[in-house]
């Protein structure tokens, strides 16, 4: 009959749930929960933990006192079906509002249970309630912040990149992610990301480190992560791109109001991995390359001089034919960026013929016209520059054109 009717449960007929949410239903399930028969107890919890999530805050606002008391039992799957119907509920935001930041105890301690299904379901279930404030403030109190942080360390790589997820919601908060970069979350993380674990998990340890990266303290922690940094920019080539795309994404973060973690990078030849990946046509994030290589130039004169040496203009200027115009705005910014204050580089662009062409190409898109501008601006000061200029401007005028 229990069968039968946990069955039902996972109906989503609107009056079959109002039943189970409002009716005699809800009274079934708290019979069942408050039972001393472990299969009725298990049964009744992998029911809720299928159940269709929306408008279930009612009913677990009436269930969650049993369900806290259950944490005490010795029964494997007792645990692992708790574990369950957290995710399953707390995919639906509002039903986390009814539940009591008392679950985080239980789950954290769950979460070093030697079952990895266990383990694996609790820190899961904290990653979902993660995205709710007041789990945040919970999960980041001291003690259960060390906890979960430790769980880096494991051998499991489910855990790590579980806990990887976790830290990854928490840090949306900048509060969150000050204490994580304060509890050696940040020194263990970009150690993640070297370890021989799976594309899935160094993407989350890169989600975590991305949201944790925009608080000062976490930044000045990676600048101390050397090897870190250096495994880091190494991914950026990976053939997968949503890696990659994470990888360059924190690169920029770094190199954001962060001289010193400019130099870290330059030193450690992030602008010759950049470069390498300009100079190849069949990479998809071009783009976004151009973007870290604006960070790392800023104010940095190395990064500068470095991009010149590598022939890095040249790649520029075929994004500029590209007719992409977001590949056309990176690139400009990027020589923009390579020519302020920075006179020889001016020179050195300004000596390369085929750009000018492109330059004025640029001018005629009114979305990329302002920063064709700023570059013409640079190298005009060169000798070669004003030659171009003045003959193209004498041409326009002959031909009759309001161009120039």
């Amino acid at each position: 009959a229990v069968c039968c009717m946990t069955n039902v449960a996972l109906d989503p007929d609107a009056t079959v749930q109002e039943f189970f949410v409002q009716g005699s239903g809800k009274q079934l399930f708290l019979e069942l929960l408050n039972s001393s028969n472990h299969y009725l107890q298990s049964r009744c919890l992998w029911s809720l933990s299928n159940m269709p999530v929306e408008g279930k805050k009612d009913l677990l606002a009436a269930l969650q006192t049993r369900l806290l008391a259950l944490f005490s039992s010795q029964n494997t799957d007792i645990h692992i079906r708790l574990a369950r119907l957290i995710i399953n509920f707390s995919t639906f935001p509002d039903n986390v509002t009814a539940l009591k930041t008392e679950f985080v105890p239980p789950l954290i301690a769950m979460a070093s249970s030697i079952d990895s299904s266990v383990s694996l379901f609790s820190l899961q279930a904290l990653a979902n309630l993660a995205h709710n404030p007041l789990f945040k403030t919970e999960l980041s109190k001291a003690e259960n912040l060390a906890n979960l942080i430790n769980f880096l360390s494991s051998s499991d790589e489910g855990v790590q990149s579980s806990t990887a997820w976790l830290l990854s919601n928490m840090a949306t908060d900048q509060s969150c992610s000050k204490s994580i970069a304060e509890k050696n979350g940040v020194f263990l993380l970009m150690k993640t990301l070297g370890n021989d674990v799976s594309v899935d998990t160094k993407t989350k340890v890169l989600w975590a480190l991305n949201n944790i990266s925009h608080e000062p303290s976490a930044k000045i922690a990676i600048n101390g992560c050397r090897d870190g940094v250096r495994n880091l920019i190494d991914l950026t080539s990976s053939s997968q791109g949503p890696l990659q795309i994470e990888c360059l994404r924190l690169l920029c973060s770094i190199a954001t109001d962060n001289p010193a973690g400019r130099t870290v990078l330059v030193e450690n030849k992030a602008v010759d991995k950049l470069v390498s990946l300009l100079a190849d046509p069949s990479q998809p994030c071009r783009g976004q390359t151009c973007w870290a290589l604006i960070r790392l130039m800023t104010d940095n004169e190395a990064a500068q001089n470095r991009v010149k040496e590598l022939l890095g203009f040249k790649y520029l200027i075929l994004l500029l034919d590209a007719k992409e115009q977001n590949m056309q705005q990176a690139a400009l910014w990027v020589m923009c960026s390579a020519c302020k204050n920075n006179q020889t580089n001016c020179e050195e662009l300004g000596n390369i013929k085929l750009l000018y062409p492109l330059l004025i190409t640029c001018l005629q898109n009114e979305a990329v016209r302002q920063l064709a501008i700023k570059v013409i601006s640079c190298i005009s000061k060169t000798e070669t520059g004003k030659q171009y200029i003045i003959e193209r401007i004498d041409n326009d005028v002959r031909q009759g054109k309001n161009l120039a």
